[in-house]
Parts: C-alpha cells; structure tokens; sequence
C-alpha cells in the first residue's frame, strides 16, 4: 500500500509539470482584455537559465505600473481598416490591438496607430498596422508577414520568417522597413510570478530590423538598422499573451534589458512602491471565444464564497446551472458544449447572492 501511494504522488507530480503544446487556441481573440504588469528594467533577472522540465522563479518582480491590453475585432477600429484588412484584399485580419506612438518619428504625423493579427491552425502573424495621418485612416500591409508563432509550438521547435512594409504619403515622405525573425523554444515547465504557477514554453524570438525614411520637405532620406532585439516569451495554456515578456536589445555589445510584462491580478502601486490588490471585482472571462468545442471561465474571487454558473438561450432559458465555492483570487471553469449546438449563448456567473454578470459564449462547431 505504501508503494501504491507513493507511485500515486509521483504520477500526480509528473501531471502537474507536464510539458505541454501551444496552438492557435491559445492565441488572442477580438474581445480579450488582458492585465499585464510592468517591471523596473532594471531587475534582476538570469535570461540564461532556461532547459527541459525547468522552473523559473520570478516572484521578486514588483510592478512599476499596470497596462491593459484589449484585443478588438477588426470591425470596430474603421470602415476603411474593415476592408484593407480582409480577405477578399488578401490581407486577412480577425484581430487588433492599438499600437504603439508613431508621432514620435520625425516628419510623419502619424497618430492612433492599430497592429492587425490573423491567426488561423497553423499560424500567429501580424499582417499589417494602420495609422491616423490627416483626419485620414492609413492601411499599411506587410509584403510577406510577420509569423510570430507556428503551430503546433513544442519544445526544441524552431523557425524563421522575414517580413517586409511600406508607406508612402504623398508631400510628406515615406517609411519603409525589413525584418528577419528567428524563433526558438528553448526551455518548457512552470513558471512562478506574483499571478501564479503555471505550465509554459519559453520561446526565445531575435529579431534584426532595418528602417528607411524619406522626407520631402528636406529632399533626402537615410536608412537605419535597428538594434539587435531578443524577446524571451514564457507562454501557458489559454492565456492570449504571454505570462511573462522581457525585451532586450544588443547595445554596445551588451544585452540590456528594455522591457519586462507579465500577467497579472489587478494592483494598485503607490508612490512608496507598495501593492495593493484592488478590492473591486475584475470583470470574468471566457476563452477561447468564439469556441469550437470546450471552453473555460475565468472568475476573480475577493473570498472564499459561493458561485452559480448557468448558461441560458437567447431567450433567457436556463439550459444549465452548477453550484461551486470560489477560492479568493483568480478560479478557472470548464465550460461544456455538449449537447449545445453552434450558436450565441449567454454565461451567467452570481456570487453570494450578489454580483451578477452575463457574459456572451459563441460556439462555432
């Protein structure tokens, strides 16, 4: 009996680190909204660490400030993104994210710029991205796309893509740009932050860019390499981003640390560098969503408490209800499509009598 137990702990601890595999389904969707947490550069971290069945501790992070990344559909950032980025103009997008500042680079006045994604079984790429320039929406898509992910992701896998853009606004000047992309996953097991303990890949993506610009105003354009930039990417099961990103680039030789983000619950920091979990409730989720078969909620918790998950028709029908107790912090439900056909169905999540939600669950089988 006493081998039969100990054989039982040690199969249980095998499962609990598994090595798993990423695929589309993992991916963002329109919809996702995403906490993320953002490090000191700063900190103290060994990128070198990394192998088969390994863990990485990284609960001594301390967030400088929180972000909130939306993942929106393709539909809600414009009539002329909604065509550019579709697939009858053979540029296909099923998601965006607002980008990054573009009116910082000189001479182009470029505002509320949007990244453009497509994910589809065997691929993560971003297409294109778009820019505000005079009051006028601006598609840009890229030549050849940028694969960030090939699916399915395992241990020791490794690609390449090169990706290529160009922009050109007539009286003012253009942009255009290259980009070689290595990706490698290097490492597979858990990682520990302040969100939690979870099963990942680490992938490692170095990247080599080259920019040209061309101004009219001054008749004349340069072109620029861009710093060698590695991204270490832990990434877990059903999580859209990932756990944890740290940036670098190469200067002067030296690797040095430009970003670190990781998942997190949401926090306040105060000027004293202390973290408060915030009392209010953070919304629940669903994903993936849309869904072809089974999918999971996720609900925060401020206590150990009671929860009622039911799913309705359209027409407000109970189909299906379950009781369970919450534990204080993030909880994640299985929900079961069996027996529901493809079609728009609505989540109901009630705490304690109290704190209602309703979510909407597409199935597309």
């Amino acid at each position: 009996m006493k081998q039969f137990f100990t054989l039982l702990f040690l199969v249980i601890g095998l499962q609990g680190r598994s090595q798993i595999t990423v695929t589309t389904t993992d991916m963002p969707i329109s919809g996702d909204t995403i906490r993320l947490s953002t490090a000191s550069p700063l900190s103290t971290v060994d990128l070198t660490q990394t192998g088969a069945n390994f863990t990485w501790d990284f609960t001594a992070l301390v967030p400088d400030s929180q972000v909130v990344d939306t993942f929106l559909a393709v539909s809600s950032t414009g009539a002329i993104y909604s065509i550019y980025f579709s697939a009858f103009l053979g540029n296909p997008a099923n998601s965006a994210h607002r980008g990054p500042d573009l009116s910082l680079i000189p001479g182009l006045p470029l505002t509320n710029a949007y990244v453009f994604y497509n994910k589809n079984s065997s691929l993560y790429e971003q297409v294109g991205f778009g820019a505000t320039y005079n009051a006028l929406q601006i598609p840009v898509g890229f030549t050849n796309k940028d694969v960030i992910y090939n699916f399915p992701l395992n241990y020791n896998d490794a690609d390449s893509s090169d990706s290529n853009f160009s922009i050109s606004l007539t009286g003012t000047g253009s942009l255009s740009g290259t980009q070689h992309r290595v990706n490698h996953v290097d490492g597979w097991g858990s990682i520990q932050t302040a969100y939690g303990t979870f099963n990942v890949l680490r992938v490692v993506s170095e990247i080599t860019a080259h920019d040209s610009l061309y101004l009219d105003t001054l008749s004349m354009g340069f072109g620029f390499d861009q710093p060698l930039t590695r991204e270490y990417k832990w990434i877990g099961k059903n999580k859209s981003l990932p756990l944890l990103q740290i940036n670098t680039q190469l200067v002067l030789g030296t690797e040095t640390i430009t970003s670190i983000r990781y998942r997190d619950s949401s926090r306040v920091v105060t000027p004293t560098g202390i973290e408060i979990l915030v009392s209010a409730p953070i919304p629940s989720q669903i994903f993936p969503n849309p869904s072809s078969g089974n999918t999971m909620l996720r609900v925060f918790s401020e206590s150990n408490k009671s929860l009622t998950i039911s799913i309705l028709d359209l027409s407000g029908r109970e189909l299906r209800s379950k009781e369970y107790v919450t534990s204080k912090g993030i909880n994640e439900f299985a929900l079961s499509s069996t027996n529901l056909s493809s079609g728009v169905y609505y989540i109901k999540v009630k705490q304690a009598e109290k704190n209602v939600e309703t979510l909407r669950w597409t199935i597309e089988k």
